[in-house]
Formats: C-alpha cells, structure tokens, sequence
C-alpha cells in the first residue's frame, strides 16, 4: 500500500516587494494607457525585450492581445485589467499582480512568474507551458483549459482555484503546491490521463 504525502502547513505568501520605477518606465506606461495606435508609434523599430514596465502601476487597463514578449514586468500591477489573448512569452513577471485580471488565453510559456499574483483572475485557456510559477498565488482563479505542460508549480497557491478539472499538468512539477481541502490533484491523472503529478501535497487552508 502505497504511503500518501503529508500535508504540509502553508506558509503565509511572501508580500509583494514595492519599488519606485523608473522615468523611462512611467513613460512607456504612459504610451501604453493612450492605446493601441500611440503605443504602436513609439515601438515601431524598438525590439520588445527591451521593454521596461517593472514596478508599473497599470491598474484597470484594457489593451487585449498586446505582446509583451521578453519585456520586463517586475512588480507591475494590472490589477482588474483586460489583457485577454495577450503575450508574455519568456517575459519576466517576478511579483506582477493581476488581481482580478483577464487573461483569457493568454500565452505566458518560458515566462519567469515566480511570486507572481493572479488572485481571482480569469486564466481560460491560458498557457502556462514551461513557466515558473514557484510560490505564486492563484488563488480563487479560474484555470479551466489552461495549459501548465511542464511548468514548475513549487510552492504555488490554488487555493478555491475554479476548473483545475479542465487544465492539463502534464509533466508539470507540484511539489509543495497547496490546494483546496478535499482536492487532489492525483486524481487528475486518473481522470484525465493527460495530467501528470509530481509529489503534490493537499493542504487545509483557508481560501484567501
């Protein structure tokens, strides 16, 4: 008979650091809140890893399927934003905060998202594919047909997370990842056959 894993204690989230960003930061923040067209004027040549938004307050913006591939979004915050079919590919997202956030389908695959926090945030169809998730919050999220194929979820909150039913895990590494009392993610493997778990542990919490 094989020997369950011990429920671990979750530790309270490390708080989000906040930092003042920079002039050229603020300036392209401003670029981006005038829309599609302004924005497109001030990139045009600019290669987008270059792009600089870290510790960017962009609280309600609504600018769908932009790509912010290889940019820089440490600590920026897109709380209740609409970024639905946007691009963040090997972004990096250390500490972005999309509390409450749309991001459906977007594509967030190779992005560095550790302490990255989607509470409450609409993820439908998201991918997630070789991300590193280590210590992120989603909790309350709704994650139905998002891809997590080979991400690293270490430590990752999805707590009263929606649709973890409907994502696919394959290959993906839970360990230490906490979950909803009476939610266990083995039995996504057994369901779903697709869906791989490694070490996952399930974890009382309250839902945050």
């Amino acid at each position: 008979m094989s020997r369950r894993p011990t429920a671990l204690v979750p530790t309270k989230p490390t708080p989000v650091p906040v930092k003042t960003p920079t002039r050229q930061a603020e300036e392209l923040a401003g670029y981006l809140r005038a829309g599609p067209q302004v924005l497109g004027q001030f990139l045009e040549g600019k290669p987008r890893q270059t792009l600089d938004l870290a510790w960017v307050s962009l609280t309600s913006l609504i600018f769908p399927r932009i790509d912010l591939s290889g940019a820089l979004l440490v600590g920026t915050v897109f709380t209740d934003s609409d970024l639905n079919g946007s691009t963040f590919t090997a972004a990096d997202l250390r500490w972005l905060v999309g509390t409450g956030g749309k991001f459906r389908a977007a594509i967030f695959s190779g992005a560095d998202m550790r302490g990255t926090v989607l509470t409450g945030a609409d993820l439908t169809d998201a991918k997630f594919v070789g991300a590193d998730l280590t210590s992120a919050i989603l909790n309350g999220a709704d994650v139905s047909g998002a891809n997590f194929t080979g991400a690293i979820c270490k430590g990752t909150y999805f707590i009263g997370v929606r649709g973890l039913e409907k994502a696919s895990f394959e290959g993906a590494v839970l360990a230490g990842a906490y979950f909803s009392p009476g939610v266990d993610p083995e039995q996504f493997a057994q369901r779903r056959g697709r869906v791989m778990v490694a070490a996952a542990e399930k974890t009382p919490h309250k839902r945050r």
